[in-house]
C-alpha cells in the first residue's frame, strides 16, 4: 500500500471515530500506535504537500500531531518535533487554498472538522501570534455558520474557539505580564493640569494630585480598611471612582504596605486604550506600579450579537482570576497573605438584590458579596461595601481623585436600576433601601436554620454508591410536600447537588427539576420519570406504593 493510501485511510478511519479524539484510552492509544507510528519517519512531507489531496495532507498532519501524542503515552517520542513539521505542512496547505487556484482544494471542500485538526498543530505549538490569528479565523468561521444557520458546523467552531481560548490564555497572559515588567518604569510629571489631556474620557478631571491628607486618617470612611500593613494588596482598578478612591486611600493610610494597580482591558469601547494610558499616568503619580491585560480575543458585543455571551463571561472571569494569581506570583509569591481589593460598594450590593430577586437565585446572599471572601485560593476584599455612592463620590472630589465616566449602558439593568429605579424608591421612603438589606439578612438567617436543619438532614438519608446517590422518602414526608413551594426547594436541591459535584448544575436545571418532581408527585397515573439535569448527569424517579425514590446519576 502507498503511503498516500495509508493517510487517506488514516484520515477516514480517524474522521469515523471522534471518540478517539482526546482520548486517553490505552486500548486506543495501542492501536492507533501499533497500526501508524511505523510510517512516520518514512514519508516525506513535501511528496505530501504536492499531492495537493485534502485527506493524504490533512491525515499525515494527523500522523504528526495527533497519532503521536497517543503514542507517547506507550513510549517516549519527541512530540513537539513531529508537530513543527506539521506545522509547516499545515502552512504550506493553507497558503495553497489561499491561492485557491484548484477548484479541487477550494476551502469549500474542508469541512468544519477538516479545519479544526489543519490548525491543531499551531495550537499545540503555543505560537502567541499564530493562536491569535486561529482565535479570529474561527471567530468568522462560527459567525458565518451562525448567520447561515449552520448548526452543526456552528457547533463546532463554538467548541474549538472555547478551548483554544481556554488553552491558551494563561501563556498569553505570562507573556504580556512578563513584557510590562520588563519594560516598567515610573514617569515623573509636574503637578498641573496633568490631567487636562485626558478630559474628554474624565467625569472628575482635577488639574493637580492632593499630597498626602493627614485627616483620611481619622475619617471613619477606613474602618473596613483595617488591615495588617505587612500584606500585600493588588487593586483592581478599573478607573471607576470606586476603585480609584480605594487606591487612594490605601497608598495613604498603609503606606507600608506593598501595592501594585492590575487593571483588565476589555477592549470592548473606542476609549479603552486611552483610559490605559491614564490609569497609567495616575498610577505613576502615586509611585505605584500598574500592570494590565488587554483582552483581545473575544469582544463583548460580538459575543452578544452571536449567541456567545455565556461564553464571553467564562472565559473573560478565567482571564482575570489568572491574571491576579500570575500577578501575585511575580511579584509577592504569597497568595495566602496577599488580597485583591475591588471597589464594589453599597448600591452595587442594592443592584445585585434587585437582579437576583428578578431571576429568582441567590436567595442565601441576595447581595452576592461580602468584604472578605476567598475564592479558587484568592483573597477578595470589598472595603466600600458599607459605602453607598454618592459618599465615594464626595471623598473622590474632596481628595482630587480623578476619575472615568460611568460606562454601564443606560439601557441595561443595572443602568436602569440606577437612573429610574432606585430614584423612584426613594421617592416612596428615605428608608426604602436599608429595608432591602433587612430583607437580604433575613433571608440569609432563614437559609441558615434550613442548611442546619433540613439540608443536613435530608443529605444523611442520601445513599452513594460508585457516581449515583439516591434516597426513598415517603410522600408525606415534609421535605417531599414541600415542593410545592418551587424557589425554596430549587434552593434546597441546588444545596445538595452542586455542594459535593464538581459537575455543576445550573439554576435552571434544579428550577425545572423540582418543577418536574412536583408535577410528578401530583400526577397518580406515574409511576416513572427521568429527568436530564445536564448531558452528563441525570436523575430517575420512581413511585413505589407510598415512598417515592429518586437517583442522581452522574
Amino acid at each position: 500500500m502507498s503511503y498516500n493510501n495509508i493517510l487517506i485511510k488514516l484520515y477516514d478511519e480517524w474522521m469515523n471515530n471522534n471518540d478517539w479524539w482526546f482520548s486517553k484510552k490505552e486500548s486506543i492509544d495501542i492501536y492507533l500506535s501499533n497500526k501508524y507510528i511505523k510510517y512516520i519517519d518514512d514519508i516525506n512531507q513535501y511528496d505530501v504537500i504536492k499531492t495537493n489531496d485534502k485527506k493524504t495532507i490533512i491525515g499525515y498532519i494527523i500522523l504528526l500531531d495527533q497519532i503521536t501524542r497517543h503514542n507517547n503515552r506507550i513510549k517516549k517520542i519527541d512530540v513537539n518535533y513531529y508537530t513543527s513539521i506539521a506545522c509547516v505542512v499545515s502552512f504550506h496547505y493553507l497558503n495553497i487554498l489561499k491561492q485557491n487556484n484548484n477548484i479541487s482544494i477550494s476551502p469549500s471542500v474542508l469541512t468544519a472538522y477538516d479545519k479544526c485538526f489543519l490548525y491543531m498543530p499551531h495550537r499545540h505549538m503555543k505560537d502567541i501570534e499564530m493562536i491569535i490569528d486561529i482565535i479570529d479565523i474561527f471567530k468568522n468561521y462560527y459567525f458565518e455558520s451562525y448567520k447561515t444557520n449552520n448548526i452543526e458546523d456552528a457547533k463546532i467552531y463554538k467548541s474549538y474557539l472555547f478551548n483554544t481560548i481556554k488553552n491558551s490564555y494563561n501563556f498569553i497572559s505570562t507573556d504580556i505580564l512578563k513584557k510590562q515588567i520588563d519594560d516598567f518604569k515610573f514617569y515623573s510629571y509636574e503637578n498641573s493640569d496633568i490631567f487636562t489631556e485626558f478630559k474628554d474620557i474624565l467625569d472628575n478631571c482635577p488639574k493637580e494630585v492632593l499630597e498626602t491628607n493627614p485627616d483620611i486618617i481619622k475619617d471613619p470612611l477606613l474602618h473596613n480598611f483595617d488591615i495588617n500593613p505587612y500584606k500585600n494588596i493588588i487593586v483592581s482598578l478599573s478607573g471607576g471612582v470606586d476603585s480609584m478612591l480605594c487606591l487612594y486611600i490605601l497608598k495613604h493610610y498603609l503606606c507600608n504596605t506593598n501595592i501594585i494597580a492590575a487593571h483588565i482591558n476589555y477592549n470592548n469601547r473606542d476609549k479603552c486604550d486611552e483610559e490605559v494610558k491614564f490609569l497609567k499616568k495616575y498610577c505613576d503619580c502615586l509611585k505605584i506600579p500598574f500592570i494590565y491585560r488587554k483582552i483581545d480575543e473575544l469582544n463583548r458585543q460580538e459575543c452578544i450579537n452571536y449567541g456567545l455571551r455565556e461564553m464571553y463571561e467564562s472565559i473573560t472571569k478565567d482571564i482575570r482570576f489568572d491574571f491576579y494569581k500570575q500577578i501575585t506570583d511575580k511579584y509577592f509569591n504569597d497568595i495566602d497573605n496577599t488580597f485583591i481589593v475591588l471597589g464594589h460598594n453599597k448600591d452595587d450590593c442594592f443592584e445585585n438584590i434587585l437582579t437576583n430577586i428578578n431571576y429568582k437565585k441567590n436567595y442565601n446572599n441576595l447581595s452576592g458579596m461580602s468584604i472578605h471572601t476567598k475564592i479558587n485560593t484568592i483573597n477578595f476584599w470589598r472595603p466600600l461595601l458599607e459605602i453607598d455612592k454618592e459618599t465615594i463620590y464626595n471623598y473622590a472630589k474632596k481628595f482630587n481623585i480623578p476619575y472615568l465616566c460611568d460606562s454601564t449602558p443606560k439601557w441595561s439593568m443595572r443602568g436602569i436600576i440606577r437612573d429610574i429605579v432606585k430614584p423612584a424608591m426613594l421617592e416612596i421612603s428615605p428608608n426604602i433601601i436599608n429595608t432591602f438589606f433587612d430583607l437580604k439578612d433575613k433571608i440569609q438567617a432563614d437559609d441558615y436554620l434550613i442548611k442546619e436543619y433540613i439540608i443536613k438532614d435530608i443529605k444523611n438519608k442520601f445513599i452513594n454508591v460508585d457516581k449515583t446517590m439516591s434516597i426513598t422518602l415517603n410522600l408525606d414526608n415534609p421535605f417531599i410536600k414541600m415542593h410545592d413551594n418551587i424557589i425554596l426547594c430549587k434552593n434546597i436541591w441546588y444545596d445538595i447537588l452542586n455542594s459535593d459535584n464538581n459537575k455543576k448544575i445550573s439554576h435552571k436545571a434544579i428550577y425545572d427539576f423540582v418543577v418536574c418532581i412536583n408535577k410528578f408527585i401530583n400526577n397518580k397515573t406515574n409511576n416513572k420519570k427521568k429527568f436530564i439535569l445536564r448531558n452528563d448527569v441525570y436523575s430517575e424517579m420512581n413511585i413505589i406504593g407510598n415512598d417515592i425514590k429518586i437517583i442522581i446519576i452522574n
